[in-house]
């Protein structure tokens, strides 16, 4: 049992346990497996509690009912306007006028912000106004965070010149997570499942002769999911119309509600599904001869990536913002508090606030390695090492091909027509029309001809060793060695990109500064959510936005790293050893 409080680490218990048991395998009259076969088991769990202190901003009672008058006695600056009484100047900006005394018409606050309300907390601190109204909540508590494993291997002999071993793996852990209000509508479960299996097989043809080949396994899955999962969004209030366009209402959850200065409701993170899997097999040799020492052999691994994170696709996310509650004229500084309070009392999201269609991935490469060393004893004070090492990785492939390639820099942009005719009806003297181009457009995986790999792989990516060591003296070794190492640049360093088959919708509840308003938090898209369109939007994908996309003939990483040193026995048994050890970042990764 330890306690432990540290500022890296939030303080926490933790209780461990164990049990491990091992021999030989022994079945009564059916078995005997003495100095033949053995077994050993491992089962570890660790409670862990780790304590977590929040200080929070919540709504006050007068803010939940309108009431925002006490922010007047911090200034005018705190002063809120009546989206409602938008109207627009000749000069092109727009007025409005304020709330009397801050405080909005029970009339005009929104249903569906009413019953958001109640999912914060009451204030359990004392408020100040020297604080703006703000820390006025303090949660402490302790989060469990069981770990637990379970590890099993049993050994065999054949004979002298052949054994075997086989070992499974198998380790977890669950947390419950921000829980910044202590109540069950604020956290998140987080869950991890790791599998592992391994199988060794070594084998002497003769003394100078042996073989060492693995095959090995890892499945890692996790998943993380709010404490609102499968929350009923029609309690809230929304209308029908919005609720028909949610696609799996079982992974809904309590909205993510950004209010500033308030504590983010269901602000803890995303619904999110994802696992690797991992085979392995490697096969060394080494063949002793003469002076010779030399090993070689290879290893092929695979390597698959899923992933899938729908928590927008079933829940709104809205962020309120003072667009249209700032005064007297909309181009007027917002107010230092309020604004956004009121916009969101008022049902009025920002344009932050979306839906979405996400897309999922299941990503594959495959890596491939050989190599030959030799360790050569050229006198009985001089040793040499030599060798070389060549590896293969192949370009990164999704499943299903839901992924943008490279980018064509000249290829006619479909908008390529329009924005010339443009341009030739008010050119500039610099570029005549004729020579005006607008080129380029995204390649999706799979499509048109283009390859399913992500980018071209090299082939060529060798890597020299060489190292001595040398006997000055008895008491006195001196060594040195130079290598080549190359970096992966596939999966773990660069998943999918997926313009296109994802797609988000934002929120806009006004077209006209504010003069009407079309949407609001109980029907925030009015005119349907937005479909991703897939491969079909084809060089037109992503026009006006970023473009992310991987370069056509990826390089691996790869450092040259040296180290020379020596070993010296003084009298006593007294050894010092000494080393330099030196790398250089030869070529760095390029998306």
């Amino acid at each position: 049992f330890q306690n432990r409080t540290g500022s890296e680490v939030p303080p926490y218990q933790d209780h461990r346990y164990g049990l491990s048991a091992g021999g030989p395998v022994y079945i009564p009259k059916v078995y005997n497996g003495k100095n033949k076969t053995f077994f050993f088991y491992l089962w570890e769990a660790n409670k862990i509690q780790y304590a977590y202190d929040f200080t929070n901003t919540v709504p006050t009672a007068e803010m939940k009912r309108g009431d925002l008058s006490p922010l007047l006695k911090l200034g005018s600056s705190y002063q809120v306007y009546d989206p409602a009484t938008t109207t627009a100047n000749a000069n092109g900006t727009y007025s409005r006028q304020p709330f009397t005394g801050n405080i909005i018409p029970t009339s005009r606050l929104d249903p569906v912000a009413q019953n958001l309300l109640k999912y914060w907390p009451e204030p359990n601190s004392p408020l100040t106004t020297t604080n703006e109204f703000k820390n006025n909540h303090f949660v402490s508590y302790a989060g469990p965070f069981p770990v637990w494993t379970h590890l099993a291997r049993v050994d065999h002999t054949f004979n002298p010149n052949h054994r075997m071993y086989v070992r499974i793996m198998r380790e977890g852990f669950y947390s419950e997570s921000n829980r910044r209000f202590l109540n069950d509508y604020d956290g998140m479960h987080y869950n991890q499942d790791k599998w592992g299996f391994a199988l060794d097989d070594v084998y002497m043809f003769s003394p100078s002769f042996f073989m060492n080949v693995r095959y090995g396994l890892a499945d890692r899955w996790s998943d993380q999911y709010r404490f609102t999962q499968g929350f009923d969004l029609s309690k809230l209030g929304f209308s029908q119309t919005f609720l028909n366009q949610i696609p799996d209402p079982k992974l809904s959850s309590l909205p993510y509600v950004a209010v500033s200065p308030f504590q983010t409701l269901a602000g803890n993170g995303l619904y999110a599904d994802s696992s690797s899997f991992i085979n392995t097999f490697t096969a060394n040799f080494t063949k002793l001869k003469g002076v010779h020492s030399i090993r070689f052999g290879g290893e092929v691994r695979q390597t698959r990536e899923f992933s899938m994170s729908p928590t927008w696709d079933n829940t709104p996310r809205f962020t309120f913002a003072s667009t249209y509650t700032n005064g007297p004229l909309n181009t007027s500084t917002a107010p230092k508090m309020g604004g956004e309070i009121a916009s969101f009392l008022l049902g009025l999201p920002g344009t932050s606030s979306y839906m979405s269609k996400s897309a999922d991935f299941a990503t594959q490469e495959i890596y491939y390695g050989l190599y030959i060393h030799d360790d050569v004893k050229l006198t009985p004070k001089l040793t040499m090492n030599i060798g070389v090492r060549w590896e293969y990785e192949t370009p990164l492939t999704e499943r299903f091909n839901r992924s943008i390639t490279q980018f064509d820099f000249g290829a006619a942009s479909p908008i390529e027509a329009a924005v010339k005719a443009a341009y030739a009806a008010n050119p500039i003297p610099e570029v005549a029309a004729s020579d005006f181009r607008v080129k380029g457009g995204l390649l999706f995986a799979g499509v048109n001809g283009n390859s399913r790999a992500l980018w071209n792989a090299e082939k060529n990516n060798f890597m020299p060793r060489i190292g001595f060591a040398y006997q000055v003296q008895p008491t006195l070794v001196f060594r040195a060695g130079y290598g080549i190492f190359f970096d992966s640049i596939g999966i773990n360093t660069n998943n999918v990109t997926q313009s296109g088959f994802g797609k988000s919708t934002p929120v806009q509840v006004s077209m006209d500064s504010g003069l009407t308003y079309i949407a609001s938090t109980a029907n925030p898209f009015p005119n349907g959510i937005m479909q991703p369109a897939g491969t079909q939007g084809g060089l037109s994908t992503n026009l006006g936005q970023g473009a992310s996309f991987f370069q056509k003939n990826r390089k691996n990483p790869y450092n040259q790293r040296w180290s020379f040193g020596f070993q010296k026995l003084f009298p006593g048994q007294f050894m010092v050893d000494a080393s330099y050890v030196g790398s250089r970042a030869t070529r760095l990764l390029i998306s």
